[in-house]
């Protein structure tokens, strides 16, 4: 554990155990001061480095800047790779071959407690008006909340857009999601829980001015959710002012509470 201790002043994190407790993961910090292609280190629990390699996309291509890593099963890893403000790429990566084995786009990357899906926020457009970046959540490559009604999940494909949500009204566009939470699994790992506020935005005029504007945000509502990895899901209402302040977590698999300002709400899903 010195060893560790000791290589922590060049590398990122926390020394990340392995399921068993046998192996740890971290990777390597660059820096205009020490510019290098930043690497994940695999050692042994006593700090014997096994091997180190560069997280790769599908071409070849390293990532730049590694923003997490954690293990995925006792031979695969989880690395979070900074792609722009609004979005990251997430690889599933072989500690033994260092190949990427999947590759998810977008941010808030979250595995479930039997380390089998990892739940995101799904890829949106880094520029464009805030109805357009609603919201979305996946697991893995998979939609699953919020679903226009009747659909099932549906796999996201690369870089189309998620299906539509946000209905269009005259000037006003209705019903655009934020997150205000991070994404909480369940202990079954068969569901998720989060904070979802919808909110619709109000044009001025039909110009195209106005709509560079954006328009105004109105009719906010927000609420707790239970999603299944089946799509189905449950919601209760929450004060808009506790949205970006309440605390989640589950008391079984079938009940997510949500505390704010001193009080809570519960959440029960089959």
């Amino acid at each position: 554990m010195t060893a560790l201790l000791l290589a922590a002043a060049c590398t990122g994190g926390d020394w990340v155990p392995s399921p068993s407790g046998a192996l740890f993961v971290h990777y390597t910090l660059c820096s205009v001061q020490n510019p290098c292609t930043p690497e994940v280190v695999i050692t042994t629990r006593n700090g014997a480095e096994l091997r180190r390699f560069e997280i790769r996309n599908d071409e070849g291509v390293p990532c730049a800047s590694i923003l997490d890593v954690h293990w995925a099963s006792e031979d695969i890893i989880g690395a979070e790779c900074h792609g722009n403000p609004s979005l990251s790429y997430y690889y599933e990566v072989s500690i033994t071959t260092g190949k990427a084995l999947h590759e998810y786009l977008g941010y808030r990357f979250v595995r479930s407690p039997d380390l089998a899906n990892v739940a995101h926020v799904g890829w949106i457009i880094h520029f464009a008006p805030p109805w357009v970046q609603s919201e979305y959540l996946q697991v893995g490559n998979t939609i699953i909340y919020p679903l226009p009604p009747g659909m099932k999940p549906v796999e996201q494909k690369l870089l189309e857009m998620a299906p539509e949500v946000v209905t269009q009204k005259g000037l006003v566009y209705a019903g655009a999601h934020e997150f205000r939470s991070r994404f909480v699994w369940a202990p079954d790992s068969h569901k998720v829980g989060l904070v979802d506020c919808l909110v619709d935005y109000r044009l001025r005029d039909d110009s195209p001015d106005a709509f560079e504007e954006h328009g105004k945000p109105e009719n906010e509502r927000c609420f707790a959710v239970a999603v299944g990895l089946d799509g189905t899901f449950q919601r209760t209402p929450l004060p808009v002012a506790s949205s970006r302040d309440a605390v989640l977590g589950w008391t079984d698999a079938h009940t997510l509470r949500v505390t704010y300002g001193g009080t809570g709400v519960q959440v029960r899903v089959q």
